[in-house]
Order: C-alpha cells, then structure tokens, then sequence
C-alpha cells in the first residue's frame, strides 16, 4: 500500500494554505493548488481539508486516485465527500483498478460496501484481491 499512496503521508502538518482554510491543510506552500494536497487530505481522512478543497477546486473530485486513496486508506468519510461531490464510483486509476478493486485488496469493508450501494460494478478482480490477500474466505 506504500507504493500506492507514494509518500503522501510525508506531507507536513500544521496550519493552513492560505487565509480562511481549516488547521489540518498543509502551509508548506501557500500557493500549491487544492489538487496538490487533497490526496493526502483523503488519506489521512481530513475531512475538513478535502471538503475545503473541493470549495476552492470542484474539479478535484474528478481525480481518479483521490477516491481510490480515501478507499484505500479506509477513510470512508472522504470517500462518500468524494461522491456526493461528483467522484465516479467506476474511475480506473493508473493501475486500470476500480476503487471497489482497492478497497477489497485492504480489506475496507465498510468503503467497499458504500461503493457497491453507489452502483459499483463488481468485477471478478476485487474478490480474488480480497481473498488472496486474507480479507475474504469462503
């Protein structure tokens, strides 16, 4: 799951990016755009943040890897934020895996449940990652 997240949890903590944002947006640089920390935000179920980001940028909702990082992560919150936004519950990410795909290979229950009530297309491949990495038995 390291690899997948790519380092976003090194992100620094602490006030806001600019005037007016929630204490849980990074400050590290004050002119980088919503999309820049949003992931980190879904990740780490800022949800603060990520709905303060989705204020500033609509548009982030449309990334990919922000639902696929909040299902990813477990952060069931910031991923029904994501949805209501506009987010699609059947993105592919770079991988071509569906958030559904990821939330089962980690075991997120609960996100892979609020994805198949959002019409979630089940495709073979998120049960056979939920059963071979000891999420599923039969």
């Amino acid at each position: 799951m390291g690899d997948y997240l790519g380092g976003i949890f090194s992100w620094a903590r602490g006030g806001g990016a600019t005037t007016g944002a929630p204490a849980d947006v990074p400050s590290s640089n004050p002119s980088e755009p919503p999309s820049a920390w949003a992931a980190t935000a879904a990740a780490t179920g800022r949800i603060e943040a990520l709905r303060w980001a989705l204020q500033l940028d609509p548009s982030v909702a449309e990334s990919a890897s922000l639902l696929h990082t909040a299902c990813g992560t477990g952060q069931l919150e910031c991923a029904r934020l994501l949805l209501d936004a506009g987010a699609s519950v059947n993105a592919l990410d770079r991988r071509r895996d569906t958030p559904l795909t990821v939330a089962c290979g980690s075991g997120h229950v609960h996100c892979a449940a609020l994805l198949l009530q959002r019409g979630a297309l089940l495709q073979p491949e998120a049960l056979v990652r939920a059963c071979s990495r000891g999420h599923l038995a039969f």
